[in-house]
């Protein structure tokens, strides 16, 4: 449709083009489709926006002309900010432990967050933020559930176990100093420190 020889169908797509993808990004349900979202596989939205989903090396090659003309300011400074939310999403889901999941899920939240606060800055006028603005909202409640997904599967796995119970090596008299309640076993810090021979 973009394509289209009809020059009056131009105007016409580029102003229902934002509420389009904005209802693709709206019925995103799980973690996969949020996911997808960003890849250049997704069934919809690399046809409707395909700048945003080519290879670099087909950046290079392409002319900027043949899809300038659809692409409404919105779209450019709200859908490269989405697809960095879902290739976080992505990277934060092959951590290694739960625990490391969980940590970014809740960074991704706070930067949703931010997001949010961050859409009038974006030199967005107010239909465009009210557009976009459940959009950040849904998604933040589909990562909150996978959210609480891994904080199941972690049950209270801890991060780093060393950051509550340090031990450290004495090489003066070969003896553990083991400190229970400061990330830091020092005597002038630490009261609660005890020496055990081994």
């Amino acid at each position: 449709m973009q394509a289209s020889p009809l020059p009056g169908f131009r105007p016409t797509i580029k102003q229902a083009l934002p509420q389009i993808i904005a209802d693709r990004l709206t019925v995103v349900s799980n973690i996969p489709e949020l996911v997808a979202t960003a890849k250049s596989e997704h069934p919809l939205l690399p046809l409707l926006i395909p700048t945003f989903y080519q290879s670099e090396s087909e950046l290079e090659n392409s002319t900027p002309q043949k899809s300038a003309p659809f692409i409404k300011a919105e779209i450019s400074r709200v859908i490269p900010r989405l697809q960095a939310v879902a290739k976080d999403v992505e990277a934060a889901l092959e951590a290694g432990s739960a625990a490391l999941r969980e940590r970014a899920l809740e960074r991704i939240l706070n930067n949703l967050l931010k997001l949010q606060a961050q859409l009038p800055g974006l030199g967005l006028e107010a239909p465009a933020i009210k557009r976009w603005q459940p959009i950040l909202e849904h998604w933040y409640k589909v990562i909150d559930l996978e959210l609480k997904q891994q904080q199941v599967q972690s049950q209270g796995e801890l991060l780093n176990p060393f950051s509550y119970v340090r031990y450290l090596l004495s090489t003066a008299n070969s003896s553990v100093l083991i400190c229970l309640t400061t990330p830091s076993p020092c005597k002038s810090c630490c009261p609660n420190w005890c020496a055990v021979t081994p």
